[in-house]
């Protein structure tokens, strides 16, 4: 986790916030990480070159995104 949160500074890439925020939305609530997968994920969907993403990851970002909603993170 350490690693992705020092990388994803130094990149703009929309795959970097992809991995990190689903990877983050996986980990347990009680190591509170959710709000950071949010906003990854977030910026991710808005990012320019999300479109050129598989439509699975597309997908796999939009069913995540409803799910942490859902679930209050960010809040």
């Amino acid at each position: 986790l350490d690693l992705m949160d020092e990388a994803l500074p130094r990149t703009d890439a929309v795959e970097a916030l992809v991995v990190r925020g689903l990877t983050n939305a996986a980990i347990p609530q009680r190591f509170n990480r959710r709000a950071l997968a949010l906003d990854d994920l977030n910026r991710a969907s808005a990012h320019p070159d999300f479109a050129t993403l598989p439509a699975e990851t597309q997908d796999e970002v939009a069913t995540t995104l409803a799910s942490l909603r859902a679930s209050g993170a960010g809040q």
